[in-house]
């Protein structure tokens, strides 16, 4: 079995962090659109016909609940995330693609040649490796709003 194959045999009802093919294609949907009153349980109806809730994993929703709590402004911002797992780095870039928004997303992960100069550009930089120590001072410019997870 794949770890694919595994994950879509849940049912979307049960699906609470949101990864199987059909959540992640719902968050993906009109990434353009927004979400009344950020309200992430917007239900979403299939190609059959049913409704669904719109799932959103609960670290890239607190990652979001935080920076609005903080009144962060995000419109025209650069936003680097630092990662790209299922969980945190996909999904919150999603959601930043969204309205209200507005920010400019970039994703640097393993592959990223030179991530040091992706990351300093950022206005906003997020941590989402799991990995202690990553980003150093060099990493970051001043003023960048730094979010470690």
């Amino acid at each position: 079995y794949s770890e694919a194959s595994i994950v879509n045999s849940i049912p979307m009802e049960k699906d609470a962090d949101g990864l199987s093919s059909r959540s992640v294609a719902m968050l993906l949907q009109d990434a353009d659109s927004p979400i009344p009153h950020l309200d992430f349980s917007v239900e979403r109806v299939t190609d059959n016909g049913s409704t669904h809730p719109l799932i959103v994993p609960c670290t890239p929703l607190g990652i979001i609940e935080l920076i609005r709590a903080h009144i962060i402004p995000t419109f025209g911002k650069h936003v680097v995330i630092v990662g790209r797992s299922n969980i945190v780095g996909k999904p919150l870039m999603s959601l930043f693609l969204r309205r209200p928004f507005g920010p400019t997303v970039t994703v640097v992960h393993s592959n990223t040649l030179n991530p040091c100069r992706i990351t300093k550009t950022a206005d906003i930089l997020i941590s989402a490796t799991g990995e202690a120590h990553l980003i150093t001072p060099e990493w970051v410019s001043e003023g960048t709003v730094v979010i470690d997870v």
